[in-house]
């Protein structure tokens, strides 16, 4: 079972913890030889998952086995009120609901990345979380001070990672502050923070620009890994900080105000463009943030004061953020407004689209694909888009800019 875990399990957390950089799969290995009860819910985990593929018995006698154990360990521990950090992980693996493999797909709408092909984002498969299991993980954690009480290598990080998921999964803030390793990763992605003249296009406030520059900072090693990859024989291994750094970016996205008149469009298509391209999801979180900023769209109070570049770009994510074969309504409010906007802006060629978008934030490799074929629904390089009345009342507190004053490329 140890083989196992350590061979098959443990390695594609991919995850690291500083500040010594160790792997999530070596810090999982200590934790475990100090705890068996982590042992025992990890191999049952990674068991069920692989049941809902294929069923077989020998298998599924050794988790029934595994969970007995696991469970009356937790319950001896509740009774008694010794919590350990042990415990605590096996409650949160209690907490575990595995999705068969028609719906746990990542959605990804038109967007690419590695991401989805090389089955990072948890180790044992498509998960959700059983809410009443996660409340008390949760509470139980809280009274005893918080994340920071948890001392086991690689639990807290675990815990954090978890809280996270969660959190994007329910559309509500993270429950933890930050572990001691999260907050380390914060301060090595800070000192490394592109200059925030690359942020000034975004009316947003400081602190929000240094998110969308830490999701900047994640798109470019996303960029980078494409690079190696395209001359390499094999395929390279993700850049080591990246998968700390894009659950920061996210904990901060999910802490952010809601509502907002200046950042409620920026907020959801940051969003849209976080999950598309490092944090791949399988709820539909995708596809609810693109609703959500149809909704927005629809209210001047958040168009209102917005350039108009600002919102094609926001605007194409939102299709982008959309199947190209599904027929949807969503993408077809974006294609709307991509048409008007288009023409208030001049765009007439893809080249002079991409210049725009690129002012913001756009990752080649991940997103050309998706937004040529939504230029192509608005009329291609070779369109005479008109603007549309009733798109033009929606946006008419959205001043025009004028593409060619940014030709600097900043």
């Amino acid at each position: 079972m140890l083989d196992y875990a350590r061979n098959e399990i443990w390695p594609k957390l991919g995850q690291v913890i500083l500040p010594n950089w160790e792997s999530m799969g070596r810090a999982m290995f200590k934790a475990a030889a100090v705890e068996p009860l982590i042992l025992y819910c990890t191999i049952w985990s990674a068991a069920a998952y692989h049941l809902t593929l294929s069923f077989d018995g020998p298998l599924f006698q050794m988790m029934l086995d595994l969970q007995c154990k696991a469970s009356r360990k937790i319950r001896n521990a509740i009774a008694t009120n010794n919590i350990s950090d042990g415990i605590l992980f096996g409650i949160q693996a209690l907490s575990y609901q595995f999705m068969d493999v028609a719906t746990g797909v990542f959605e990804r709408g038109l967007f690419e990345s590695p991401l989805y092909s090389l089955s990072v984002f948890n180790a044992t498969g498509p998960i959700m979380f059983a809410p009443e299991h996660m409340r008390n993980q949760q509470h139980i954690l809280i009274q005893r001070g918080g994340i920071g009480t948890v001392t086991l290598p690689g639990v807290a990080e675990t815990f954090q990672m978890s809280d996270i998921l969660n959190a994007c999964h329910c559309d509500t803030a993270p429950t933890f502050e930050l572990c001691r390793s999260y907050s380390l990763g914060l301060q090595e992605m800070t000192a490394s923070r592109p200059s925030m003249a690359r942020a000034r296009t975004f009316r947003v406030d400081i602190g929000f620009k240094e998110i969308l520059l830490d999701l900047i900072t994640c798109c470019n090693l996303v960029e980078s890994w494409y690079t190696i990859a395209e001359t390499s024989l094999e395929m390279p291994d993700l850049p080591r900080p990246l998968l700390l750094y894009r659950d920061l970016v996210v904990y901060r996205l999910l802490r952010l105000p809601r509502g907002q008149e200046g950042i409620e469009i920026c907020r959801l298509a940051t969003f849209i463009l976080t999950f598309g391209i490092v944090y791949p999801n399988y709820w539909g979180a995708l596809h609810r943030m693109a609703n959500d900023l149809v909704i927005a769209f629809m209210d001047p109070r958040f168009t209102k004061r917005q350039e108009g570049a600002f919102l094609f770009w926001a605007a194409m994510l939102g299709g982008m953020a959309i199947l190209d074969e599904s027929i949807d309504a969503t993408q077809e409010f974006f294609i709307k407004i991509l048409k008007d906007l288009r023409a208030r802006l001049g765009l007439e060629s893809w080249e002079s689209a991409k210049l725009l978008l690129k002012k913001y934030v756009w990752i080649d490799h991940a997103c050309d694909k998706g937004g040529m074929i939504i230029w192509e629904k608005i009329g291609g390089d070779d369109a005479s888009v008109k603007e549309d009345l009733m798109i033009q009342m929606l946006l008419d507190d959205a001043p025009p800019v004028d593409l060619y004053e940014w030709s600097d490329g900043q």
